[in-house]
């Protein structure tokens, strides 16, 4: 499914069909959640792993947020960028949530480390979202 919500954004989610993936009683399986903060895009990743070291993928969700979409070599996050990948990573962190209890990892690709301004997009990331 495929949706533009009011940033503009584009949402790209994808998720299994079994009934009972939220069932969350089993005692041999963790919630495990990724989030790849890219240059253009963001992706999540939901599974449930098993302790026979196994793994099924829950849900996926892909947003364009566009964080080096400013100007030159991409020295700084535009503050409109980076209010996109915020709540991005709200959503996504919502969408893992929903799940249950859910050990959540997030990592930022070049755009954001070599950024001079990467602090402020760190700062609020740890603040608002978690």
């Amino acid at each position: 499914m495929t949706d533009n919500d009011v940033t503009g954004t584009d949402v790209t989610s994808t998720d299994v069909t079994d009934n009972d993936v939220r069932d969350t009683d089993a005692t041999d399986t963790d919630l495990r959640a990724a989030i790849d903060i890219g240059t253009n895009s963001m992706h999540l990743v939901v599974a449930r792993t098993h302790a026979d070291g196994g793994f099924d993928v829950l849900t996926t969700e892909k947003e364009m947020v566009r964080l080096g979409s400013g100007g030159g070599e991409m020295k700084q996050l535009a503050p409109d960028a980076i209010e996109r990948g915020i709540s991005a990573l709200e959503r996504m962190k919502q969408v893992a949530s929903s799940f249950g209890a859910v050990d959540l990892v997030a990592v930022a690709t070049s755009a954001v480390r070599e950024a001079t301004n990467k602090d402020v997009f760190l700062d609020r990331a740890r603040e608002e979202v978690g």
